[in-house]
């Protein structure tokens, strides 16, 4: 709130007093006042106006003042109402239970909201419980196929498998904090969990993959970890350069002196300029992604990267994404050496 605002929301006020004193030096002048005794009178009367409105509006601005302090530390803006007392004038009071049965409406939509969310989490995460035993009864019946048939069915079960895990971490992910546990992780081990969980997709596209991280301990959660590097890998897989001989997925850490960046690099299609900037937006596929849907069964939903920085960004990892189009894809993992993690 300025004096310009202020003065222009009272404009109205101030006519009605410019009116109301010319009428009142017509009156006088009339009734036979002398003229000097007559703007004597307009003089205070003009004084005392002066200091009111002045007083009224350093009191205002100190009042909004102190609200939108108030409204800028708290993390629910929305309580507003609970936190602050009444303006100690009759407006101020209607307007301040106006606005405190506004908050207690708000807040019992954001209860009941909140009460829904949780009520869908819970049955999302039963029916990823309940619809594993199925995929794992069919893994275990593939066994007995021919190796050639086998490792397809081993590929479409994992599909399947990474598509059921994106439904359980998208519906936990704004809870993260609730399942998650940051420690010192081998990495190397957490990486061979992802290789052998996805086996049948690499086997079956020939994929070969370098690992170079062995000695490795870093700062994250490894389940969460190994959902993350699960969605790069396969990724990955599904935007490979069939033009070429050797399909390879290099995974390797690089170190200086403040932080260790943990790299997957694939020489894949790569990521066209125009699109690297929006990987990480949710449902974006971009031009690659809709060429390999009409030329592969691994259709792209969009969601992987989206879900790898959401949680990257819950445990303080930083995440980018370099690339060639035509010749290369990095995706790089920040972690910091500190007490805890440093963002990029």
């Amino acid at each position: 709130m300025n004096l310009p605002e202020y003065l222009k929301d009272r404009a109205l006020v101030y006519l009605g007093r410019i009116l109301c004193m010319l009428l009142l030096s017509f009156y006088l002048l009339s009734v036979g006042n002398r003229l000097d005794n007559v703007i004597l009178i307009l003089m205070f009367w003009l004084a005392l106006t002066a200091v009111c409105e002045t007083v009224r509006f350093l009191q205002r601005k100190k009042n909004f003042e102190r609200i939108l302090q108030t409204l800028s530390e708290l993390d629910k803006p929305y309580l507003i109402g609970e936190v602050e007392s009444p303006l100690n004038n009759l407006e101020g009071k209607k307007y301040w239970e106006i606005l405190r049965k506004s908050n207690k409406s708000v807040i019992e939509k954001v209860n009941e909201t909140e009460d829904e969310m949780k009520d869908y989490r819970e049955y999302i995460e039963s029916w990823v419980h309940e619809i594993k035993l199925p995929i794992t009864a069919l893994e275990l019946m593939v066994q007995k196929e021919e190796p050639k048939k086998k490792n397809r069915l081993m590929e479409e079960l994992e599909r399947i498998d990474n598509y059921v895990e994106q439904v359980l971490f998208y519906a936990r992910s704004e809870q993260v904090y609730q399942d998650f546990v940051i420690s010192e992780t081998d990495i190397t081990e957490v990486i061979y969990e992802v290789m052998a969980k996805n086996k049948g997709l690499l086997i079956g596209n020939r994929v070969a993959v370098q690992v170079e991280t062995e000695g490795n301990l870093l700062l994250c959660d490894g389940k969460w970890m190994s959902f993350i590097l699960q969605q790069v890998i396969t990724n990955a897989v599904k935007y490979m350069d069939f033009q070429k001989e050797i399909f390879r997925i290099h995974i390797y850490i690089k170190e200086d002196a403040d932080k260790k960046e943990l790299v997957v690099e694939d020489n894949g299609v790569g990521i066209s300029p125009g699109d690297i900037g929006r990987v990480f937006e949710k449902g974006f596929t971009g031009a690659n992604g809709r060429a390999a849907d009409k030329n592969s069964l691994m259709a792209s939903t969009g969601m992987g990267l989206y879900l790898c920085r959401k949680l990257c960004e819950k445990m303080d990892i930083g995440i980018r994404i370099e690339s060639e189009e035509g010749e290369y894809t990095k995706v790089l993992f920040c972690f910091g050496k500190s007490t805890y993690l440093t963002k990029l």
